[in-house]
Protein backbone atom coordinates (compact mmCIF):
# COMPACT_ATOMS: atom_id res chain seq x y z
CA UNK A 1 0.00 0.00 0.00
CA UNK A 2 2.57 2.17 0.97
CA UNK A 3 4.63 1.63 -2.21
CA UNK A 4 1.63 2.24 -4.67
CA UNK A 5 1.07 5.52 -2.69
CA UNK A 6 4.93 6.31 -3.25
CA UNK A 7 4.05 6.03 -6.78
CA UNK A 8 1.25 8.06 -7.26
CA UNK A 9 2.42 10.76 -4.96
CA UNK A 10 6.34 10.63 -7.27
CA UNK A 11 3.58 10.52 -10.41
CA UNK A 12 1.81 13.51 -8.72
CA UNK A 13 4.88 15.32 -8.50
CA UNK A 14 6.37 15.22 -12.04
CA UNK A 15 3.04 16.57 -13.43
CA UNK A 16 2.77 19.61 -11.23
CA UNK A 17 6.60 19.98 -12.77
CA UNK A 18 6.01 19.53 -15.58
CA UNK A 19 2.94 21.92 -16.27
CA UNK A 20 5.47 24.58 -14.17
CA UNK A 21 7.63 23.95 -16.79
CA UNK A 22 5.36 24.64 -19.41
CA UNK A 23 3.55 27.27 -18.41
CA UNK A 24 7.05 29.14 -17.55
CA UNK A 25 8.14 29.20 -20.98
CA UNK A 26 4.29 30.15 -22.31
CA UNK A 27 3.07 33.49 -22.82
CA UNK A 28 1.37 35.49 -20.18
CA UNK A 29 -2.29 35.39 -20.75
CA UNK A 30 -5.33 34.21 -18.52
CA UNK A 31 -7.84 31.69 -20.01
CA UNK A 32 -11.75 31.71 -19.08
CA UNK A 33 -13.38 28.75 -20.24
CA UNK A 34 -12.43 28.36 -24.23
CA UNK A 35 -11.92 31.84 -24.39
CA UNK A 36 -8.77 33.60 -23.81
CA UNK A 37 -9.68 36.25 -21.74
CA UNK A 38 -8.23 38.29 -18.99
CA UNK A 39 -5.54 40.92 -18.02
CA UNK A 40 -3.00 40.08 -20.66
CA UNK A 41 0.62 42.33 -20.58
CA UNK A 42 1.68 41.79 -23.74
CA UNK A 43 1.80 37.89 -24.76
CA UNK A 44 -1.84 37.30 -25.13
CA UNK A 45 -3.46 36.38 -28.36
CA UNK A 46 -4.84 39.18 -29.96
CA UNK A 47 -2.24 41.15 -29.52
CA UNK A 48 1.67 41.48 -28.88
CA UNK A 49 3.35 44.28 -27.31
CA UNK A 50 7.09 44.53 -25.81
CA UNK A 51 6.39 47.17 -23.34
CA UNK A 52 3.91 45.55 -20.48
CA UNK A 53 5.76 47.25 -17.80
CA UNK A 54 8.22 50.75 -17.42
CA UNK A 55 10.15 51.28 -13.89
CA UNK A 56 11.00 54.71 -13.80
CA UNK A 57 10.14 55.28 -18.01
CA UNK A 58 12.86 52.41 -18.83
CA UNK A 59 10.44 49.51 -20.76
CA UNK A 60 10.52 45.83 -20.64
CA UNK A 61 8.78 42.85 -22.69
CA UNK A 62 6.87 41.06 -19.75
CA UNK A 63 5.15 39.00 -21.92
CA UNK A 64 6.17 35.54 -20.65
CA UNK A 65 4.97 33.61 -17.53
CA UNK A 66 8.32 33.79 -16.31
CA UNK A 67 11.52 36.04 -17.22
CA UNK A 68 15.01 37.57 -15.78
CA UNK A 69 14.71 41.52 -16.58
CA UNK A 70 18.19 43.68 -15.95
CA UNK A 71 17.53 44.66 -11.96
CA UNK A 72 16.56 48.21 -12.08
CA UNK A 73 17.07 49.97 -9.18
CA UNK A 74 15.17 52.23 -6.81
CA UNK A 75 16.89 55.04 -4.61
CA UNK A 76 15.83 55.77 -0.71
CA UNK A 77 13.72 59.22 -0.33
CA UNK A 78 13.70 59.46 -4.40
CA UNK A 79 10.63 59.17 -6.47
CA UNK A 80 9.93 56.23 -8.27
CA UNK A 81 7.46 54.89 -10.68
CA UNK A 82 6.54 51.55 -11.63
CA UNK A 83 3.65 51.29 -14.89
CA UNK A 84 2.16 48.72 -16.06
CA UNK A 85 0.49 48.52 -19.67
CA UNK A 86 -2.72 46.15 -19.27
CA UNK A 87 -4.66 44.61 -22.41
CA UNK A 88 -8.19 42.83 -21.93
CA UNK A 89 -9.80 41.46 -24.69
CA UNK A 90 -13.05 42.77 -23.63
CA UNK A 91 -12.65 46.27 -22.28
CA UNK A 92 -9.11 48.38 -21.19
CA UNK A 93 -11.67 49.13 -18.08
CA UNK A 94 -11.84 45.54 -16.94
CA UNK A 95 -9.14 44.98 -14.44
CA UNK A 96 -10.58 44.57 -10.91
CA UNK A 97 -7.79 43.44 -8.75
CA UNK A 98 -3.96 43.36 -8.79
CA UNK A 99 -1.13 43.03 -6.92
CA UNK A 100 2.77 43.48 -7.20
CA UNK A 101 4.58 41.11 -4.79
CA UNK A 102 8.03 42.11 -3.52
CA UNK A 103 10.65 41.04 -0.99
CA UNK A 104 10.85 38.04 -2.56
CA UNK A 105 14.36 35.76 -2.89
CA UNK A 106 15.38 32.67 -3.83
CA UNK A 107 15.02 30.46 -6.99
CA UNK A 108 11.36 29.57 -6.52
CA UNK A 109 9.61 32.89 -5.92
CA UNK A 110 5.83 32.67 -4.92
CA UNK A 111 3.45 35.08 -3.28
CA UNK A 112 3.44 33.06 -0.36
CA UNK A 113 7.17 33.92 0.17
CA UNK A 114 6.80 37.59 0.39
CA UNK A 115 6.20 39.61 3.06
CA UNK A 116 5.84 42.68 1.14
CA UNK A 117 2.98 44.13 -1.89
CA UNK A 118 1.58 46.41 -2.92
CA UNK A 119 -2.29 45.53 -3.67
CA UNK A 120 -4.34 48.07 -6.08
CA UNK A 121 -8.72 47.50 -6.15
CA UNK A 122 -10.72 48.99 -8.51
CA UNK A 123 -13.14 50.06 -5.86
CA UNK A 124 -10.61 50.65 -3.15
CA UNK A 125 -7.60 52.29 -4.36
CA UNK A 126 -4.46 50.98 -2.77
CA UNK A 127 -3.37 49.68 0.24
CA UNK A 128 0.13 48.32 0.87
CA UNK A 129 1.33 45.52 2.98
CA UNK A 130 4.82 46.44 4.53
CA UNK A 131 6.36 45.21 8.23
CA UNK A 132 9.96 46.09 7.57
CA UNK A 133 8.56 49.37 6.05
CA UNK A 134 10.28 49.72 2.85
CA UNK A 135 8.03 52.07 1.81
CA UNK A 136 7.27 55.93 2.80
CA UNK A 137 4.47 56.11 0.48
CA UNK A 138 2.77 54.76 -2.57
CA UNK A 139 0.11 56.12 -4.84
CA UNK A 140 -1.42 54.83 -7.85
CA UNK A 141 -3.48 56.63 -10.87
CA UNK A 142 -5.14 55.17 -14.11
CA UNK A 143 -5.13 55.98 -17.63
CA UNK A 144 -6.68 54.55 -20.27
CA UNK A 145 -6.70 54.70 -24.31
CA UNK A 146 -8.52 52.59 -26.93
CA UNK A 147 -6.90 49.58 -26.52
CA UNK A 148 -4.90 50.07 -23.33
CA UNK A 149 -5.03 50.46 -18.91
CA UNK A 150 -2.09 52.17 -17.95
CA UNK A 151 -1.51 51.55 -13.83
CA UNK A 152 1.43 53.37 -12.31
CA UNK A 153 2.75 53.43 -9.41
CA UNK A 154 4.37 56.36 -7.74
CA UNK A 155 6.69 55.60 -4.52
CA UNK A 156 9.28 56.69 -1.87
CA UNK A 157 11.15 54.30 -0.88
CA UNK A 158 12.47 54.91 2.93
CA UNK A 159 15.05 52.04 3.62
CA UNK A 160 16.99 49.51 1.02
CA UNK A 161 15.62 46.24 -0.45
CA UNK A 162 17.86 43.50 -1.38
CA UNK A 163 17.80 42.60 -4.97
CA UNK A 164 14.56 40.85 -5.16
CA UNK A 165 11.55 39.22 -7.88
CA UNK A 166 8.73 40.67 -8.59
CA UNK A 167 5.48 38.70 -9.31
CA UNK A 168 2.24 40.87 -10.75
CA UNK A 169 -1.13 39.04 -10.35
CA UNK A 170 -4.41 40.70 -11.64
CA UNK A 171 -7.72 39.89 -11.78
CA UNK A 172 -10.72 41.17 -14.34
CA UNK A 173 -14.32 41.28 -13.73
CA UNK A 174 -14.94 37.85 -14.65
CA UNK A 175 -11.90 36.82 -12.13
CA UNK A 176 -9.76 35.57 -14.62
CA UNK A 177 -6.58 35.63 -13.23
CA UNK A 178 -3.27 35.94 -14.68
CA UNK A 179 0.42 36.86 -13.39
CA UNK A 180 4.05 37.28 -14.61
CA UNK A 181 7.42 36.10 -12.47
CA UNK A 182 10.12 38.83 -13.24
CA UNK A 183 13.43 37.32 -11.49
CA UNK A 184 15.72 40.05 -10.13
CA UNK A 185 13.28 42.63 -11.29
CA UNK A 186 14.75 45.68 -8.87
CA UNK A 187 16.44 46.47 -6.05
CA UNK A 188 15.92 49.42 -3.49
CA UNK A 189 19.69 51.16 -2.45
CA UNK A 190 20.81 54.72 -1.17
CA UNK A 191 22.73 57.22 -3.79
CA UNK A 192 25.95 57.61 -3.45
CA UNK A 193 25.65 60.88 -1.19
CA UNK A 194 23.36 59.53 1.16
CA UNK A 195 25.75 57.56 3.14
CA UNK A 196 28.08 61.08 3.76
Amino acid sequence: MNTEFAKILGISVLLVFMAGFFASNSPAYAVNSHVASGSQFGGGPDVKYNDGLRINGKPFDISKHVQTIQTQTIYVNNPSDITLKIYNNANSKNLLHLIVYLNLKGPNPHPINSDTWIDYSKSNGVSIRDPTKIFKSITARTAYDSQFMYLTFHMVAQKPLATSHVIVRAWDTKLSMNEVYLLNAVKITYLPYQFK
